[in-house]
């Protein structure tokens, strides 16, 4: 196990996100219901530093018993992370591409003890689908 002290958890209740760097690696640490995540802080798409983004409900479009467009709704138990470049998404907690699901953010175990967040840097615990 390779933890690594990235922040005190009153940094992220404080803002809800904070960009750190481990090495050579930027993590994104999110502030998320009740947990933390962290994502290599990179989008998939272009390399974006997709841990600024905005987080926002999904969006989906509603069509009538015809097919036909009627408007967008938002889905209120669903988040997205909007990476600020090009406006790629990524579910939340697990960091899934809103457009194909099969491919995800790096993520990496965190935990939090007295109140300082820990993420594990090794790389076979760290997750990544891309």
């Amino acid at each position: 196990m390779s933890e690594h002290y990235v922040a005190d958890l009153t940094e992220l209740q404080d803002s809800g996100r904070k960009i750190v760097r481990v090495g050579s690696t930027d993590i994104a640490l999110l502030l998320f219901e009740d947990d933390v995540l962290a994502f290599q802080n990179v989008c998939m798409h272009m390399g974006g530093p997709v841990g600024e983004g905005m987080l926002i409900n999904a969006i989906t479009a509603e069509f009538d018993a015809d097919g036909n467009y009627v408007g967008d709704r938002f889905v209120e138990d669903e988040m997205h992370l909007v990476c600020p470049w090009h406006g790629w998404e990524y579910v939340l907690p697990g960091g899934q591409c809103a457009a194909a699901p099969e491919r995800r953010l790096r993520s990496f175990p965190v935990s939090v003890r007295d109140g300082r967040v820990l993420v594990d840097m090794e790389a076979d615990t760290a997750i990544s689908n891309g």
